[in-house]
């Protein structure tokens, strides 16, 4: 799908709604292992999961969050899900990233208690 593809399906959704819901501004998104960079811009921009997750319930616009954060939401017909298709599969979370040269001070102390107590 092209950029002004996806940017037309939003600003569609915008006009059936009657609100603004993306500050335009350049991100990228990734599509079959290939990334797609959007322009998005809205009144409203928050950093903390239950934020999002409230306004975007309350009808305040389109969120993204991780799925595991948002699925009783979903299951519960309080959200909908779109963009699907943009919607990478992740395979979790992650505290440690091997390919990282050094680890920090506080990571590596609480892998030597891990070790120290036989839970690693």
């Amino acid at each position: 799908m092209a950029q002004s593809a996806l940017s037309q399906i939003v600003r569609r959704t915008e006009e059936r709604l009657g609100l603004r819901l993306l500050t335009r501004t350049t991100r990228s998104v990734m599509r079959g292992g290939r990334e797609v960079r959007v322009r998005m811009e809205g009144q409203l921009l928050l950093n903390t999961i239950d934020l999002i997750l409230d306004a975007a319930i309350d009808g305040h616009g389109l969120a993204y969050l991780p799925y595991d954060q948002v699925q009783q939401a979903i299951q519960e017909k309080k959200l909908t899900r779109v963009l699907e298709k943009f919607t990478p599969d992740l395979p979790g979370y992650h505290l440690y990233y091997p390919h990282r040269r050094h680890a920090g001070s506080a990571f590596s102390l609480l892998i030597d208690v891990l070790k120290y107590k036989g839970d690693v």
